[in-house]
């Protein structure tokens, strides 16, 4: 997506994306037989009932916790596609249409790293290579790494 110029607020951030220890976290340190260990499942336990109301215990879910899901469904789903990316720009600002405005897309194109990725291409990098492609074409730069024979053995 495009970003141009964004703004953040950290106001209240640490309560909005507080995670939650795990109990199954909370009764380990509980079992263990070290004093210490064993005191910070009690001051851990003692903060999450302070801070969280019973209810909103089981059902809170932040916003670290969230991405993290989304992020483990996008990679699943990634996986199992052949994924092509079309990159969208916006003639304006403004939604009109049949109206381009130059800086608009040119930040654009920026942002995106499309002009960088054009810098990169027209100095000859566009190519990318197998292994075994790359090992083929340019095994004389690496001694010992002679390709495998496509000719049949006689």
């Amino acid at each position: 997506h495009y970003a141009g110029p964004v703004q953040y607020s950290t106001e209240k951030w640490i309560e909005k994306n507080k995670d939650e220890v795990p109990k199954a976290m909370v009764k380990l340190l509980e079992s263990s037989s070290n004093q210490f260990v064993n005191m910070l499942a009690t001051v851990l336990d003692e903060q999450e009932e302070q801070h969280t109301p019973t209810a909103r215990k089981r059902s809170k879910k932040t916003v670290a916790k969230q991405f993290s899901t989304q992020l483990k469904n996008l990679r699943t789903k990634i996986g199992t596609t052949n994924p092509y990316f079309v990159r969208c720009i916006k003639p304006n600002q403004e939604f009109v249409a049949d109206h381009f405005s130059h800086d608009v897309v040119l930040d654009q194109l920026k942002s995106l790293g499309v002009l960088e990725a054009v810098r990169v291409s027209r100095s000859g990098f566009s190519k990318s290579y197998s292994h075994e492609e790359f090992i083929q074409r340019y095994h004389v730069l690496a001694p010992g790494k002679e390709p495998e024979s496509t000719c049949p053995s006689s």
